[in-house]
């Protein structure tokens, strides 16, 4: 029988995780990577174990602390457990619970590239957690029935799968160069912990883990075996998801594992990226997805509050790499893009947005309510401009900046048909057409659908406003991205007079738009 409070095996001095035997004065972390001499672990442990013992003294009747299991009565055991240790236990296991769902209910997988924070504020250290573990573990013995060893499991498996995740979390968020195998066997781990008490949870940290394996495969080259991988971390995620809407504990995650489903997307399109073009060096299109996300999560980043939301969405980063995809298909030849008429060495991207508003016009007894179907552009790469947020007039061809020939006169009889002079802008996108882009340089589009879309009802809110309510109902759709040939050269883009006076005042930092240009 083992001795109550006694803790084997080597403790690292930085994580707290459990380290593997050697003989060597240094000895390195699975975990957390970090090597530490065998004399420092050794010193951890004993502190760790002086911590538990005077935890034991504490908790258990006077006497026991120390005492080998065999030694006490199995029945005292059995009172011992629920009266002295359970309490003590417990009240710490529920702030420890608390505080691992709260981050379980962020994505905990992030696109490769992007430095992002996960949106959990990471406060719990995982040797805390380790040592919560280190006191279920020392009363083990005093488990005698199986409620008690369901307690012991519960109480333990949660705070260590608790600690590696905060560990792999730490890894992915901190390291320069991500050891994606590390993180991987973290959450394996993690997954490992949780067998038995929370099967749905243990599935889902082990497809993270798998998640993990696959983006280092996939940036490896290994693309055969990280699509394997990837589309069953995917499917085991998806069944996830569905039984976690009906458990009222797991509910909670249903958001985080939605968006850790959309970065399994955005690993399967960068394999797909990685083989696109097999005649060249693969590890170029690699980088072309770095240069983008770090570009545009680096902008998102500073951005306004009331769009970091949407910027956090995992989700983007999967619509950004599949028209990274399109783009350098069209490229090579491979499929088409619609581009406009116009002559420049570049194509710039625009989303087209489909507007239709009501507006009032004449006076008196002429007013009248007019309809309008116009159309506009939206710089795919607004995000690039810091300010787009508080002036969206800057980033879209501001069709509403000038009022029609005979304006004035119109407004009084009602005879005006509109309050906006987006024509140029129709007749350029009725006259693109698809086409490859051989011969180009492209920017490949920096935002998404529901991005443009949230742009554009800004924009027209603004309008509204500054025309004192003469736009009242405004509505806009997003059809497709519109390529608009361009010369590109240091600090400027020059559209040729193709977007005439309406052409957007800010389109993002040109130095940028050219490291990631295709």
């Amino acid at each position: 029988m083992s001795e109550i409070g006694m803790i084997v095996g080597l403790r690292c001095p930085h994580c707290g995780a459990a380290l593997p035997e050697t003989t060597k004065e240094l000895v390195k972390c699975s975990y957390c990577g970090t090597t530490a001499r065998v004399e420092d672990a050794d010193k951890y442990l004993r502190h760790l174990q002086g911590f538990v013992i005077n935890w034991v003294r504490t908790a258990l009747p006077l006497g026991l602390g120390g005492a080998s299991s065999s030694s006490i009565d199995p029945l005292a055991r059995h009172s011992i457990f629920p009266q002295n240790v359970f309490p003590s236990l417990n009240s710490e296991f529920s702030k420890i619970q608390l505080e691992a769902f709260e981050a379980f209910s962020f994505p905990l997988v992030a696109p490769p590239f992007i430095g992002h924070t996960f949106g959990y504020n990471q406060q719990k250290d995982p040797k805390d957690l380790f040592s919560y573990d280190a006191k279920v573990s020392s009363v083990q013995p005093l488990a005698v029935t199986q409620d008690d060893q369901a307690v012991v499991q519960k109480f333990g498996g949660l705070s260590r799968a608790f600690a590696h995740v905060l560990i792999g979390l730490d890894l992915a968020q901190k390291s320069q160069v991500k050891p994606y195998k590390v993180i991987a066997e973290n959450f394996a781990v993690a997954a490992n912990s949780l067998q038995g008490q929370s099967e749905i949870l243990s599935r889902r940290m082990m497809a993270l883990s798998e998640i993990y394996l696959s983006i280092d495969e996939a940036l490896s080259k290994q693309t055969s075996k990280s699509r394997t991988r990837i589309k069953s971390a995917k499917a085991v995620l998806e069944e996830v998801l569905s039984k976690s809407a009906l458990d009222i504990n797991l509910s909670i995650c249903s958001s985080a594992i939605e968006q850790e489903i959309e970065v399994a997307n955005t690993v399967l399109l960068i394999n797909d990226l990685v083989e696109r073009d097999p005649t060249g060096d693969q590890m170029d299109n690699v980088a072309r997805v770095e240069k983008l996300f770090s570009a545009t999560s680096t902008t998102c980043a500073a951005s306004v509050s009331s769009w970091r939301h949407r910027f956090e969405n995992f989700g983007r980063y999967s619509e950004l790499t599949k028209w990274l995809y399109i783009v350098l298909g069209a490229k090579k030849g491979f499929n088409s893009i619609k581009i406009a008429s116009g002559s420049g060495n570049t194509l710039f991207p625009f989303w087209v947005a489909e507007i239709e508003y009501t507006f009032s016009t004449g006076a008196l007894w002429m007013r009248k309510g007019k309809y309008v179907k116009e159309a506009a552009l939206v710089t795919a790469t607004f995000p690039l401009y810091q300010n787009f947020a508080a002036s969206p007039s800057e980033v879209v061809t501001d069709i509403f900046s000038r009022r029609p020939e005979g304006a004035f006169i119109g407004s009084i009889t009602g005879s005006e048909n509109a309050i906006s002079t987006g024509e140029n802008i129709k007749i350029l996108v009725q006259r693109a057409s698809l086409k490859s882009a051989s011969g180009y340089k492209i920017i490949p589009p920096l935002s998404t659908v529901s991005e443009a879309n949230q742009l554009m009802n800004d924009y027209l809110q603004q309008v509204s406003r500054e025309l004192g309510g003469k736009l009242h109902i405004a509505s806009c759709d997003m059809a497709n991205i519109l390529f608009v040939p361009a010369d590109m050269t240091t600090g400027f883009i020059n559209f040729q007079g193709s977007l005439g006076y309406v052409q957007p005042k800010k389109i993002g930092d040109v130095s940028i738009l050219n490291s990631i240009s295709v």
